[in-house]
């Protein structure tokens, strides 16, 4: 049995070419140097490339793998396609079997390839005198709704006074007549007097301390200025 499995492997060694064969592990083995390309997992095969030809192996049952000393499983030489390595191989029957491999560096792996980004595209520039679009303002529903009012202050229609009657006497306050605001005034003769109060009158005679009379003369007769002269 030795005899034939030293001659499979002197065959491998003239087929292969190998520059050198490095001593064996055990007597029916043999080492060569080669280059793994591929790793089949599920046929338990390795791809190497001795630098003379690319041949497919299948891993024995007890076969050994090991990166940089460390023992690692045939799956995780994936990981090192184009490394260097080590591989033993032995005679069974007519086929080469891996006993082991060993790598010592990392892969010989080619970059990728730099990307080239997409040339950019600037969008279209309109025309300088293109029109703006321009949109119609919708019309407020019917009935249309009016704008709110504002709060004035109401005077009422003054008195036909053609002139501006003197105060003369002491000014009780203010009393309302008849919807009018008066100033109650009591003169000198002791006579109480009411001046209206409201209108281009209240402008004119309008003083901050005059407020409401609540005297007991608030419901007194009093004369008035009439077109120029007293009266009740």
């Amino acid at each position: 049995m030795r005899q034939v499995t030293a001659l499979a492997l002197g065959l491998l060694i003239a087929l292969l070419g190998w520059p050198e064969v490095g001593r064996a592990q055990a007597p029916q083995s043999v080492r060569f140097q080669a280059t793994i390309r591929a790793v089949d997992c599920n046929a338990s095969t390795v791809a190497l490339d001795t630098g003379a030809r690319v041949g497919v192996y299948r891993a024995a049952g007890a076969a050994t793998f090991y990166v940089n000393g460390a023992g690692v499983s045939l799956c995780h030489l994936q990981q090192y396609l184009g490394a260097p390595a080590s591989v033993w191989v032995t005679a069974l029957g007519n086929e080469l079997l891996i006993t082991q491999i060993e790598i010592g560096g990392p892969a010989e792996i080619a970059p990728p390839a730099a990307q080239t980004p997409a040339p950019y595209t600037a969008p279209p520039t309109p025309p300088a005198s293109a029109p703006y679009p321009y949109t119609a303002p919708t019309p407020a529903p019917y009935p249309y709704a009016y704008p709110a009012t504002y709060p004035y202050t109401y005077y009422p229609t003054p008195a036909p006074y053609y002139s501006y009657p003197s105060v003369a006497g002491v000014v009780l306050g203010t009393i309302i007549v008849g919807g009018l605001v008066y100033l109650l005034v009591r003169g000198a003769t002791g006579y109480l007097y009411r001046f209206p109060y409201y209108g281009r009158y209240y402008h004119y005679y309008y003083r901050p301390i005059y407020r409401p009379y609540y005297g007991g003369f608030k419901y007194a007769p009093a004369y008035r200025w009439c077109n120029g002269f007293w009266c009740r």
